[in-house]
């Protein structure tokens, strides 16, 4: 950890890390069964106390904000009977609030023509999004990364953030850039279905991050694949 350590990280995950490198270099120096024992005991505490301390520290962050109620996203699936006859729309307060203007640090160049964004734009239609929508709802949650995101956590937050994601995704195809900076880092609340609404503890925090590296990249599979099939034979 250096200058740039998190918001959230504190001198008990500090000194936490110095354990663990100690007990970490007599483990390597005498090779005995003991000293690994603690070294593994310790390392694993201090992976629970980053996490927890992280958890802590976005709940915080997101408690404070004003429009805190708007952005909890009930981890439920939408009734089939509340979908029929009405399209649902995406809630611009909330996509604002999450992927406002990114700060310009470099100089951004288009990748094309707008001519020839448009032409990719125009493979983005309703068959290609539900065929990787059906995709990513047969996909099984497999051991999650550090973030602890599943693909279940991602299909079950329901329209609202799968038309979020989409429209961020025909932003990055538009720019040819992958968002990395900004809110779009921000995290977002799942309810775990039982609990007390009121409670910290009966949600789950969800990265944007991750969210967009699950599903967008997938789209963007898709929507290459389809490129490829438009173009005409034996072009470059």
């Amino acid at each position: 950890v250096n200058l740039d350590s998190p918001d959230w990280w504190g001198d008990r995950l500090t000194a936490l890390r110095k354990e663990v490198r100690s007990l970490q270099r007599a483990a390597y120096s005498t090779g005995c069964a003991a000293a690994w024992y603690r070294y593994r005991k310790a390392r694993n505490h201090y992976n629970k106390e980053i996490r927890r301390t992280r958890t802590d520290w976005f709940y915080k962050q997101l408690s404070n904000e004003r429009d805190y109620g708007r952005i909890l996203k009930k981890r439920a699936k939408p009734k089939a009977s509340s979908l029929v006859g009405s399209t649902p729309s995406a809630d611009e307060e909330v996509f604002r609030h999450h992927t406002p203007d990114q700060p310009c640090h470099d100089l951004v160049t288009k990748p094309a023509s707008d001519q020839e964004i448009e032409r990719v734009l125009a493979l983005i239609d309703d068959s290609l999004l539900e065929e990787v929508w059906d995709k990513l709802g047969r996909k099984r949650d497999s051991s999650p990364g550090l973030d602890g995101i599943v693909y279940s956590d991602i299909r079950e937050c329901g329209q609202y953030l799968r038309l979020g994601l989409e429209k961020i995704f025909r932003h990055m195809v538009w720019l040819g850039y992958f968002p990395e900076h900004g809110k779009d880092l921000a995290m977002i609340l799942l309810w775990k279905g039982k609990g007390d609404l009121s409670h910290g503890d009966s949600y789950r925090p969800i990265g944007m991050s991750s969210c967009l590296t699950k599903y967008l990249e997938m789209l963007m599979v898709a929507l290459i694949s389809r490129f490829e099939k438009a173009l005409p034979p034996h072009s470059d």
